[in-house]
């Protein structure tokens, strides 16, 4: 039953303020990396982002996802495709 209110994931959405969203560029070098690409072939992997994708808490599914070490390293193997090194 739809009476017009947005749901949790519209509001989600909304409230990130656009400072912490990653721009296009950045998404493209994920995208387009062959480090993350081949972790991705990992099910473990993929079944992880697949739960936090649908989770209703997802910064404590992610928290938890976190705990595997497979999951840390691909987590921080994107970290490093993405966020430029700082000097």
């Amino acid at each position: 039953m739809n009476n017009g209110a947005t749901t949790s994931m519209e509001t989600k959405e909304e409230e990130i303020d656009p400072e912490h969203k990653l721009p296009e560029e950045r998404l493209n070098v994920l995208r387009t990396s062959a480090g993350v690409k081949e972790m991705l072939t990992n099910p473990a992997i993929t079944q992880a982002l697949t739960k936090i994708t649908s989770s209703q808490d997802k910064m404590k599914t992610l928290e938890k996802a976190l705990l595997d070490p497979t999951f840390a390293k691909f987590m921080y193997q994107a970290l490093d495709e993405v966020v430029p090194p700082t000097k």
